[in-house]
């Protein structure tokens, strides 16, 4: 079931009380889709350990775009930086204009397709209560709908999946090449890089001087060129899996601190590598499929594939 994550100021909670917008939204696809909101965290739960599970975790984020929502420190330093980050980008973001601001100044939301669309417009200042509102949330829920079932299609779920471990990948590349003895490789400019996007898979390799660089764009509906549906259940698996892994590592990275000690730091270190540890199989894997639709691993990706393969893990335990 697709998981629906909503990203909202409390300041416009009114959206998910009963019979508004959220709310109807949740009723009308309930044996389709899963709607998560930060209201459903349990008192006692770590508030942003949870609600980068459930980003992660999630297909579609809802927005409900507002000047409070644009104002809003918290929403602009962790979820939207979440949503365009690289381990994020295979989210479908569905933005909502609630109320009168300009979406045009948001450098975020400039070349998204928005509702309602047209300068200015918003549901509160464009669409008062009655049939107006009415019909507009009858299209909202039509677009929903056809987004979660194009995600729905395995193709572009494994997709989701591929764009989000390579992405993946990139975000945990120095702690990789550390463990793989590679620290050697950490801040150069490679001559190949992947990208996980929210429709496609991009591939740039540098050429020689002179020459303009190589691009690749492999939109996730080709896939079946190259996958079969076997595969796609197989990737799919693997980043349940690495991504509960991530989850758990993100958290580790959050709890480091100038305030801690050296010895409390090194230990977080070494529980974080144990991690990564543990996913090697797994991305071993993920990298043998990328090359296989392929993207070519050459540079540092291949040297971390095969470093994988061949590792010492108690050289890189102790390589703190």
């Amino acid at each position: 079931m697709t998981q629906v994550f909503v990203s909202h100021s409390h300041k416009d909670e009114a959206y998910l009380e009963k019979g508004e917008l959220i709310d109807y939204l949740k009723s009308s696809l309930s044996k389709k889709a899963k709607f998560w909101v930060d209201s459903d965290i349990v008192t006692g739960n770590l508030w942003n350990e949870i609600i980068h599970k459930n980003i992660l975790n999630s297909q579609i984020a809802i927005l409900l775009v507002s000047n409070n929502f644009i104002e809003s420190d918290y929403i602009n330093s962790v979820e939207v930086t979440k949503f365009f980050t690289a381990t994020i980008k295979k989210f479908v973001v569905f933005p909502i204009i609630v109320s009168s601001c300009d979406p045009q100044k948001i450098e975020w939301l400039i070349d998204l397709q928005y509702i309602p669309s047209g300068a200015g417009k918003s549901l509160e200042t464009d669409f008062p209560r009655g049939k107006a509102r009415q019909n507009l949330y009858k299209k909202i829920l039509s677009d929903l709908k056809a987004q979660i079932a194009y995600l729905a299609k395995p193709v572009i779920s494994a997709g989701q999946s591929l764009s989000a471990l390579i992405n993946l990948i990139n975000a945990i590349e120095s702690e990789l090449l550390v463990l793989c003895g590679k620290e050697n490789l950490i801040n150069r400019d490679h001559s190949v890089m992947f990208e996980g996007r929210s429709t496609n898979l991009y591939s740039r390799l540098r050429q020689g001087a002179g020459q303009e660089d190589y691009l690749r764009i492999l939109e996730f509906k080709d896939l079946v060129k190259y996958l079969n549906p076997t595969d796609f259940d197989k990737i799919m698996d693997y980043d349940k899996t690495l991504t509960a892994n991530y989850s758990k590592w993100f958290s580790l990275e959050a709890s480091h601190s100038i305030m801690n000690t050296k010895e409390e730091n090194n230990a977080i270190r070494l529980e974080q590598r144990k991690i990564i540890l543990e996913m090697f199989p797994g991305l071993i894997k993920m990298l043998e499929y990328i090359n296989k639709i392929g993207f070519d691993l050459n540079d540092h990706y291949y040297q971390i594939y095969e470093a994988m393969g061949v590792i010492d893990t108690t050289r890189a335990m102790n390589s703190l």
